[in-house]
């Protein structure tokens, strides 16, 4: 694991399952996305649904190296069209990735184009307005919140916790086709990764699982601006199943 890159899941390009997927402007594109998350404090959530990995669901035995968190200055993904260095493409048979190409240099040509958007929560409330759900809440009209649905992904469920992010990754659908030929890119790509630099504004901090018991994880690959250090939770929460009070 290298804490600068990045996996960006090849998306289905279903306007129901998300608008930001496919959108006029991106017309010739092919979607690929990472989600994050603007939540600074830990949760004990977020650690039980993406890194609580057991060897069978009804086990109470727990695998050691459970999942790391990265956690990133906000430069890094709010400026990551200017940190990209190199990008790889993942295909789904072998999982390995092509020859790295130069992102930034598919940026300028227009080929790579990158997207942060925040996901929006909301609720269906009475007389057919709609409740949504970021920072703020507010009653609005069908109308309004088409207008939103246009330009936001949406989710119709409200994790408080959560506070979702997606950073969407545009590849031209040409540049694809050069690497796949006539094989539809969604039997062939299983998704891209991209590297970003390290310099000396980028800093990365990695928290450990609070349940790892084997200290520092040989695996992750790090630098002088990538800080490993230990869950807050450490100590204080138990996420094995059926736990007792």
């Amino acid at each position: 694991m290298n804490p600068l890159e990045m996996f960006f899941g090849l998306v289905s390009s279903d306007r129901n399952n998300d608008p930001q997927e496919t959108t006029p402007e991106m017309e010739g594109y092919v979607c690929f996305c990472r989600c994050l998350s603007y939540f600074q404090s830990e949760n004990v959530a977020m650690w039980k649904m993406y890194a609580d990995k057991r060897k069978e669901e009804s086990s109470k035995a727990i695998m050691n190296e459970k999942g790391i968190c990265f956690r990133y200055t906000s430069s890094i993904i709010e400026k990551f069209e200017e940190k990209v260095c190199h990008l790889s493409i993942v295909f789904k048979n072998n999982k390995e990735t092509s020859t790295r190409y130069d992102a930034k240099e598919l940026v300028l040509k227009g080929q790579l184009r990158i997207q942060l958007r925040n996901v929006v929560y909301y609720k269906k409330a009475g007389h057919g307005n709609l409740l949504l759900r970021s920072t703020h809440k507010a009653h609005v009209s069908d109308e309004i919140f088409e207008s939103v649905y246009l330009k936001n992904p949406m989710k119709n469920i409200c994790w408080s916790y959560e506070t979702e992010a997606k950073l969407y990754c545009y590849l031209s659908d040409s540049f694809l086709k050069g690497i796949v030929g006539r094989k539809p890119i969604t039997d062939v790509i299983d998704g891209i990764v991209i590297t970003f630099k390290n310099d000396e504004r980028t800093s990365i901090r990695i928290r450990r699982h609070p349940e790892e018991r084997n200290g520092l994880n040989p695996q992750i690959h790090y630098d002088k601006n990538v800080q490993i250090e230990d869950s807050e939770l450490k100590g204080h929460v138990r996420l094995e199943a059926n736990q007792s009070k």
